[in-house]
């Protein structure tokens, strides 16, 4: 880490309280939503970001890039800083002090992530990616999905008929598996191309054996109130849009959501407003099938320009023999179309998995153990 966050360890004692110390964290954070710091970051993506490819080589160019990446980015860092305030010092308290900065708000913690994130080579060359990305899709013809508005987007129960087709295909069929496990399968396969809204746009179809039951997979899948925290790390609040009750089957929310700093820099948004759909029964009784769809308000339509999210689907059945278990399958549709296929696999094997495990963990320990599991199938629409 070329940001000596913890060279700290090594040094003497500084004296620099912890008041200080959030203020001048507060200082970075104000620099860091600058412009003349957004224009520089900016102009660095720009001059570099011909030299990233999503082929499977890591070039030594990338290395080099972000070497001065990190170098820029220090001495912005060193120029907010607080007249007589050394980066060696704030360094040192972080980490010689780290309880005194456990519930920073984001103003002040967002340098600390960045100062992370920014040492890490592969984060910066996601945010690279992301940014390629989605420079080429502004550029790109647009698609017929692309074309459309809001109001033009297919019905939900069209959009579900179509993801139960697509669950139920063979592998012949079009899809390629990404991974199977004793757990898990994960397939990929090009969106049609009258359905795209990028020219990366492809389906990944994910097969999941969950050990919880269909109440417990449904809470944790379905539910987004406060409750929610306790096992999911990326949420960080929910508010309503439309609806009366989170519990409804069909509710507009906004959810505020922390993928990295360095990612919300590139541009994925920090909120993420969504329609969530239910229905009952569906595809076959006993199976409860929700749709997740990117959503604008307050013009109450289909938001065909969300960064990250085209559309989500997740069935939840009973498991064939085991009560305690259930088979939950997702459908989702994202941009992840041009990425090698080793770093889709890394992705399925590694993140995908530690992301599942996670969520169903911390519900358990957190749900299960201490008796707040919610029945969200009593709130069913008649």
């Amino acid at each position: 880490l070329r940001i000596h966050l913890w060279v700290g360890l090594e040094l003497a004692w500084s004296a620099m309280e912890p008041g200080a110390c959030v203020s001048a964290l507060q200082s970075l954070g104000a620099g860091l939503e600058s412009s003349s710091f957004n224009d520089w970051r900016k102009a660095f993506v720009q001059e570099h970001i011909h030299v990233f490819n999503f082929s499977e080589e890591n070039k030594l160019e990338y290395t080099a890039i972000h070497n001065q990446y990190v170098e820029g980015l220090e001495r912005h860092l060193e120029s907010f800083l607080p007249a007589g305030t050394s980066m060696k010092a704030l360094e040192q308290a972080l980490v010689t002090q780290p309880d005194a900065f456990r519930d920073l708000d984001e103003a002040a913690s967002g340098p600390v992530k960045l100062l992370l994130e920014a040492g890490d080579f592969v984060a910066f060359r996601e945010m690279m990616l992301f940014e390629k990305q989605h420079s080429e899709d502004l550029t790109a013809s647009p698609t017929v999905m692309g074309q459309m508005t809001g109001g033009d987007v297919p019905d939900l129960d069209g959009v579900l008929d179509r993801c139960q087709r697509l669950a139920a295909m063979a592998s012949a069929e079009g899809w390629e598996n990404v991974l199977t496990s004793g757990w898990m399968v994960i397939d990929k396969m090009a969106v049609e191309e009258s359905q795209r809204t990028s020219p990366a746009e492809i389906y990944l179809r994910g097969v999941w054996t969950m050990n919880l039951s269909v109440i417990e997979c449904c809470d944790m899948m379905f539910s987004f109130d406060e409750r929610r925290r306790g096992w999911d790390k990326n949420f960080v609040s929910v508010a309503m849009e439309k609806g009366s009750s989170l519990q409804e089957d069909d509710v507009v929310v906004t959810s505020e959501i922390d993928f990295g700093f360095l990612l919300h820099m590139a541009g994925i948004p920090r909120k993420l407003t969504s329609r969530l759909w239910r229905r009952w029964d569906y595809p076959i009784a006993g199976t409860v099938t929700s749709a997740m769809i990117p959503w604008r308000m307050p013009d109450d339509v289909y938001d065909t320009e969300n960064s990250i999210l085209s559309l989500k689907i997740t069935s939840i059945a009973s498991h064939p023999s085991d009560p305690g278990k259930c088979i939950m399958t997702t459908i989702e549709s994202n941009k992840f179309g041009r990425m090698p296929r080793w770093v889709l696999s890394s992705l399925m094997s590694v993140t995908a998995p530690q992301i599942m495990k996670g969520l169903e963990g911390r519900y358990i320990s957190s749900m299960r153990s201490s008796g707040g599991v919610v029945d969200v199938t009593r709130f069913r629409s008649t």
